[in-house]
């Protein structure tokens, strides 16, 4: 993996199996492994549920690169608040309860894309707007139990590398 100097883009990774070729865009590379990962589903409701939550989180990372762009960390709750962050974590509760019953985003009980792709942007909630996860308690709850009920995802988190803001 690295910088693909072709299309000027990060991430990129390198494949040779089921083709060779390099990859690009990480939703479009998170999709491809978790397909073959057993992360996604074939079903089309669970498919749609996955995908709704991950726009759902597509749509608050924005904010946060948003915010990285300017360079305005130390404004990040203002600026979480003018662009409706808190309503957008706000929808992503109710879509927990909707389908999940507060388990997942889908009902099922494993974890999903959708499930991963939340990790990443409640961590980005934890550092840089904090006021929001005592108001989205469901939330943080929902990032424990992912966390407790799968090892593999804490080592994860704890090890991945850290994005610098």
């Amino acid at each position: 993996s690295g910088i693909n100097a072709k299309y000027h883009m990060i991430p990129m990774v390198e494949t040779t199996k089921p083709f060779k070729g390099e990859m690009t865009q990480s939703l479009a590379i998170a999709r491809f492994f978790a397909r073959k990962l057993n992360l996604y589903s074939t079903n089309e409701k669970e498919m749609y549920l996955i995908e709704r939550a991950v726009e759902q989180c597509r749509d608050i990372m924005k904010i946060f690169l948003s915010i990285k762009k300017q360079n305005k960390k130390n404004q990040a709750e203002q600026i979480f608040l003018e662009k409706k962050g808190d309503e957008l974590l706000k929808t992503l509760s109710v879509f927990l309860k909707e389908e999940g019953h507060g388990v997942t985003f889908t009902g099922v009980k494993r974890v999903t894309m959708a499930e991963l792709y939340f990790t990443t942007i409640w961590e980005f909630v934890r550092e840089m707007v904090p006021k929001m996860v005592n108001q989205c308690q469901e939330l943080d709850t929902f990032y424990n139990n992912i966390l407790r009920k799968n090892p593999r995802v804490q080592e994860y988190i704890k090890n991945r590398p850290t994005t610098p803001f």
